[in-house]
């Protein structure tokens, strides 16, 4: 009887590991939906800015409105976009290690192609440089 209690108590610590992690995987995606939809509303910002080029424009911090000089507000929105930016990445690879976690808990292998990261623009450039030398 002892045995059975104590299995029963793994399977539901294990559930309950696994309704964790789930959790926060789905808790990131939300954030990261509510921050790509702030980012393309600063995008929509900066491009009107652009097209009308006014003088001021009215800016929103919360539910306070705030009249500043154009370029002071698309300094402000720039920052916020790269504030923006390193948050979704920061999401993302919790995302990446969260789903690995899962998958340790559920005794599955982990997958390490979530580990892969896209070159940045350096690399690419040197990558272009090299491969007309490379004879495939």
């Amino acid at each position: 009887m002892a045995k059975e209690e104590s299995d029963l108590d793994k399977a539901m610590e294990i559930l309950y590991d696994i309704e964790k992690v789930g959790e926060k995987i789905i808790i990131d995606k939300e954030l990261i939906i509510d921050f790509d939809r702030r980012r393309n509303k600063n995008r929509e910002a900066l491009r009107s800015i652009q097209q009308k080029k006014p003088e001021k424009v009215w800016l929103c911090f919360g539910n306070m409105f705030v009249r500043a000089y154009t370029d002071k507000a698309k300094e402000i929105i720039e920052k916020d976009q790269a504030h923006l930016d390193t948050n979704i990445n920061a999401l993302r690879d919790s995302i990446k290690e969260n789903y690995n976690d899962l998958k340790r808990i559920e005794g599955k292998e982990t997958d390490d192609s979530f580990k892969l990261k896209a070159l940045n623009s350096k690399e690419v450039e040197a990558l272009s440089d090299l491969l007309p030398k490379v004879v495939l």
